[in-house]
């Protein structure tokens, strides 16, 4: 039987955390039509897809409590979606 130290231990839960995260929302999955859903009931239209990326169009969000954090219109890579869904920006994919 192999004995787990503390730090193999904290690697091995960083390692599983990242893969929750990476399968969370994947990339692969976002297609014409995605609505992306950020904090302060921001929410985002996929409105075309290209190779590495994908633009998108703000749907609603409350200006009140945002104002001009957010643009009208985004284009997102790969890697900044990914980056968004780890960093807990994106809240919900449908």
């Amino acid at each position: 039987m192999m004995k787990l130290t503390k730090s193999k231990l904290k690697q091995i839960i960083r390692e599983e955390i990242q893969k929750l995260d990476e399968a969370k929302y994947p990339f692969e999955d976002i297609k014409v039509g995605t609505q992306i859903h950020y904090g302060h009931g921001v929410v985002y239209k996929v409105t075309k897809l290209y190779p590495g990326g994908f633009l998108m169009t703000m749907k609603n969000f409350e200006k009140d409590s945002v104002g001009t954090l957010y643009q009208k219109k985004a284009q997102i890579e790969q890697g900044n979606y990914e980056s968004q869904v780890k960093m807990g920006l994106i809240k919900k994919v449908k």
